[in-house]
């Protein structure tokens, strides 16, 4: 990680985080560690990032939804959406990540932010993954 990134994040990680102390809430470790982590593919940021949002913002545009598929470890796929819906008379986007058995979706009034949340629920189901393992596999932990 170049000092660049690495400060990057740090200042979004300080804007976070005084942003919850007005509101009486300091951020726990793993908070600290969701936003480092979205601060790193911030498209205004991460050029590949930045391309890839454009993508989809293309192709939402043009056909109303976007979706991919991706194998991220041997016979282990995540599809992943973005759909332009309605709320309240204007846009909002629905992203739904699935993988393993899990699904994770929400909506967000930005398609920038149904790109971060569809890039947090991907890491997640990843890094739960390899921590404690899929929830169909025993792994032990609640033992």
């Amino acid at each position: 990680m170049s000092k660049r990134r690495d400060e990057w994040i740090a200042e979004r990680v300080a804007l976070v985080r005084a942003a919850r102390k007005r509101q009486g809430q300091e951020l726990t470790p793993l908070q600290v560690g969701i936003v480092s982590a979205m601060a790193g593919w911030d498209p205004q940021h991460e050029r590949s990032s930045r391309e890839a949002l454009a993508e989809i913002k293309e192709t939402v545009q043009a056909e109303g939804k976007w979706a991919t598929q991706e194998e991220w470890r041997i016979s282990t796929w995540s599809e992943c959406e973005i759909v332009r819906t309605q709320r309240d008379s204007a846009d909002w986007y629905q992203v739904g990540v699935a993988c393993d058995g899990q699904s994770l979706s929400c909506g967000c009034p930005t398609i920038e932010q149904a790109y971060a949340f569809m890039r947090l629920y991907q890491e997640l189901i990843v890094e739960q993954f390899y921590s404690i393992g899929p929830p169909w596999a025993d792994t032990g932990i609640y033992q």
